[in-house]
């Protein structure tokens, strides 16, 4: 899968230079179906953008965002898949309200997020990998309300406490609950806090 990445993702100038361009970009592959491919780019990006320089570098190009929100629409009942796109969207969006707003400004994109979320947790019971797709969503929509006004208007306009509180209560490991109750928090729900285990 590296070697296949090395092909679909330009990785040349990850490091800001004066003289080259810095490129970073998801791979083009929702006709191709290469689930293998997209899981492992998604992932090592996901790495990258773990970085700020990185983050701004990858958020430069014009069609991120939309191929973000693609992916998690084409792959949302692959949770292997859906985990590095919602765990890219988690690193893009860490103490970055310019990342937020620009999934807000993508049509669809919040409610891919909340699609996937929906349906990772409507996987869980028969693939346990569900878990940690659910676990980065959670956690995505959290980095996003907490600093942008804009996302957390739009997350609750889609009702994504509804969601949040559907994992916050369910049978889910205890990591998986209070990643779901930090994101009612930021969303400004009162009632955030898990039940008593």
């Amino acid at each position: 899968a590296i070697a296949a990445v090395s092909n679909v993702v330009d990785t040349t100038g990850l490091l800001p230079h004066p003289h080259r361009p810095t490129c970073i970009s998801i791979p083009r592959l929702a006709a191709a179906g290469e689930e293998s491919v997209m899981r492992a780019a998604c992932a090592a990006l996901r790495q990258l953008c773990s970085s700020d320089s990185c983050k701004a570098a990858f958020l430069d190009q014009d069609d991120v965002i939309p191929r973000l929100a693609s992916a998690l629409k084409r792959y949302n009942t692959r949770p292997l898949i859906t985990e590095q796109v919602l765990g890219l969207m988690t690193n893009l969006t860490l103490r970055n309200p310019a990342a937020s707003l620009a999934l807000v400004g993508e049509r669809g994109c919040l409610d891919a997020v909340l699609r996937a979320l929906t349906a990772a947790a409507m996987e869980r019971t028969a693939d346990p990998r569900a878990a940690s797709a659910m676990r980065q969503g959670c956690m995505a929509i959290r980095n996003m309300a907490v600093r942008c006004e804009e996302a957390k208007t739009e997350l609750l306009a889609l009702h994504a406490q509804d969601v949040l509180y559907s994992i916050r209560d369910s049978s889910a490991p205890g990591a998986l609950q209070d990643a779901a109750s930090a994101a009612l928090r930021d969303l400004g729900m009162l009632d955030y806090l898990p039940k008593a285990r």
